[in-house]
């Protein structure tokens, strides 16, 4: 029993009740708008025979142009391997510019790791520890720690 007919490129699929089989060399024919019922005994290559697909089915008005069933499955599968294909194609074309802007980037990301070296830089020369020492030590003497070293080393040596 014939149960739905799926067409991808040149090849005709044909849909039986266990399997689909691939019929080559076909690759356009006229489908009439009726539905046949045909017998289980027929097949495909009876049918191909008994039917005159060329001529005699353009010249009547009962039959419309070419209607292309194709299968979800089939159209995904071939949607994805298209994107693939132009994908690849457009990083083919592109090539140069795209290691370009990847150039762009990386120089700029290096700009700003610069740009921040330099900041740190100069914030370590400025850094004095003589300074930072000096100004520990007046926060201690206002915090009630009244440490004169000259008066200190005036009464040792007195001592001695």
């Amino acid at each position: 029993m014939l149960k739905a007919m799926a067409t991808l490129g040149s090849r005709v699929l044909f849909r039986n009740q266990t399997c689909w089989k691939p019929v080559k060399n076909l690759s356009r024919f006229q489908v009439p708008k009726q539905k046949h019922h045909f017998q289980k005994s027929t097949t495909l290559t009876s049918l191909l025979q008994n039917m005159s697909i060329s001529e005699s089915f353009s010249q009547t008005s009962n039959f419309h142009t070419s209607v292309q069933v194709e299968m979800p499955r089939l159209v995904t599968i071939r949607h994805k391997k298209m994107k693939k294909h132009k994908l690849k194609k457009f990083r083919k074309r592109m090539h140069y510019v795209l290691k370009k802007q990847k150039e762009q980037r990386l120089k700029k990301r290096l700009k700003a790791i610069k740009a921040e070296e330099v900041v740190l830089l100069n914030e370590a020369r400025k850094w004095n520890p003589e300074k930072v020492l000096e100004e520990e030590i007046e926060a201690a003497k206002r915090g009630g720690w009244k440490v004169d070293v000259l008066e200190n080393y005036k009464r040792r040596q007195s001592l001695n």
